[in-house]
C-alpha cells in the first residue's frame, strides 16, 4: 500500500536548527531590552503618583493643624515658658500626627521629654507609610529612629544659626523666612507662623517636598534625617540632630557636591554642609513639592536658583510662580 500524501508531508518536517533557535532567542532578548525601560518608567510613574499622594496628605494635615491651632507647627516642639522653656526636639511632623490618622501614636508622645528620651522611643521609631517616598531606598535602617522621605521648608537661608556651617553666604535676616520657622529664632521672635503669613501668596510659596532620607552629616547625632527628630536638647546643643523640617532652597534641586555626579542617593555619605541641604529625591529629574495652598507640583532640578529662592520665602515680596 502506498503511503498517503499526509504521511509524506509529515515525513518532510524537520526540527529547528541551532542557528534558528539563537536568532529567536536574540529577537526575544531585543524585545525585552526595548520593553524593560518602558516597564521601569511605568513603575516609577506609579511610585511618583503615590509620592504625590503622600505629599498632598501631609500638606492637608498641616492645613488642619493651622485650622485648629491658628498656626503651622514650628520646626521643634517645646514646653514651659521664659527661661524654663525647653526645646524637646520633636519636629513639625509630630503635631500633625492626629491629622495623619495617627492619633494613637501621638498619644504616646511625652512632651516633657526630648524626642531621644526613652519615654518617646515608640513615637520616634514607628515607620509611618505616608512619611516615606516609595521611590527612595531606605538603606541602613536604624531601629531606634524611623526614616522619612519628606521635609518641610524653612525658607531660602541656612537654618542652623551658625551651629554647623556658616559658608552659605546668606545674611542672617534671611534665615527661616519660609512657611515653617525655628521657634528659637532670635530674629523672628515667634514660634511659628500661620498660613495667612504667606504674604507672597499661597500658590507662590513652598510648604514641603521630597528629601532623600539617606543624606548623612557625619558629626551630627546619629541617626539624622529622621521622621520626628529635630534639635535635641539632650545632645548638648552644639551640633543639631538634623530633623526633617530643617531644609531650605538656597541651592538647586538635587545639587551636587563633594565630587559626586548625578542625584544623591540613600547610600552616599555627604561630607559638606551647603549644597546637600536642599530638597532632593530619587525621582528622575526633580522633586515633588507642595505649595502652601496644598497643590503639588513636580519641580525640575533645572529650575533657576532665583525661582526656587523666591518660592521658598513666604513674604519677600518677590513672587515666583511654581513651574
Amino acid at each position: 500500500m502506498r503511503p498517503s500524501l499526509h504521511c509524506v508531508q509529515q515525513s518532510k518536517r524537520r526540527a529547528f536548527t541551532l542557528v534558528e533557535l539563537l536568532v529567536v532567542i536574540a529577537i526575544i532578548g531585543m524585545l525585552v531590552a526595548l520593553l524593560l525601560p518602558a516597564v521601569q518608567a511605568a513603575r516609577e510613574a506609579s511610585r511618583r503618583a503615590q509620592c504625590v499622594s503622600h505629599v498632598k496628605q501631609i500638606a492637608l494635615a498641616l492645613h488642619q493643624h493651622d485650622a485648629v491651632h491658628k498656626q503651622l507647627p514650628g520646626t521643634e516642639t517645646s514646653y514651659g515658658s521664659g527661661s524654663l522653656r525647653t526645646f524637646t526636639g520633636g519636629s513639625a511632623f509630630i503635631p500633625i500626627l492626629p491629622y495623619m490618622e495617627q492619633q494613637s501614636l501621638f498619644a504616646t508622645y511625652n512632651v516633657k521629654r526630648a524626642i531621644g528620651h526613652a519615654d518617646n522611643a515608640q513615637i520616634r521609631s514607628v515607620a509611618i507609610p505616608a512619611y516615606r517616598c516609595p521611590s527612595m531606598a531606605f538603606a541602613g535602617a536604624e531601629p531606634n529612629y524611623a526614616w522619612s522621605g519628606y521635609a518641610m521648608t524653612t525658607g531660602s537661608g541656612y537654618p542652623h544659626f551658625g551651629k554647623c556651617c556658616t559658608g552659605s553666604g546668606q545674611p542672617k535676616e534671611t534665615y527661616h523666612n519660609g512657611a515653617i520657622v525655628d521657634p528659637k529664632s532670635s530674629l523672628l521672635k515667634k514660634t511659628s507662623v500661620s498660613l495667612i503669613a504667606s504674604l507672597d501668596g499661597s500658590s507662590n510659596t513652598f510648604l514641603l517636598g521630597d528629601m532623600d532620607a539617606g543624606l548623612i552629616y557625619p558629626p551630627a547625632v546619629a541617626p539624622p534625617d529622621t521622621v520626628l527628630c529635630g534639635v535635641d536638647v539632650e545632645t548638648g546643643g552644639t551640633v543639631p540632630c538634623y530633623g526633617c523640617p530643617l531644609w531650605y532652597d538656597f541651592y538647586p534641586m538635587n545639587a551636587n557636591q563633594g565630587g559626586f555626579s548625578g542625584v544623591f542617593n540613600a547610600d552616599r555619605l555627604i561630607t559638606g554642609c551647603d549644597e546637600w541641604v536642599t530638597f532632593r529625591s530619587d525621582h528622575p529629574g526633580g522633586v515633588n513639592m507642595a505649595l502652601v495652598d496644598g497643590a503639588v507640583r513636580f519641580i525640575a532640578e533645572t529650575t533657576a536658583d532665583v525661582t526656587l529662592q523666591r518660592l521658598a520665602q513666604r513674604d519677600d515680596g518677590e513672587t515666583g510662580a511654581a513651574p
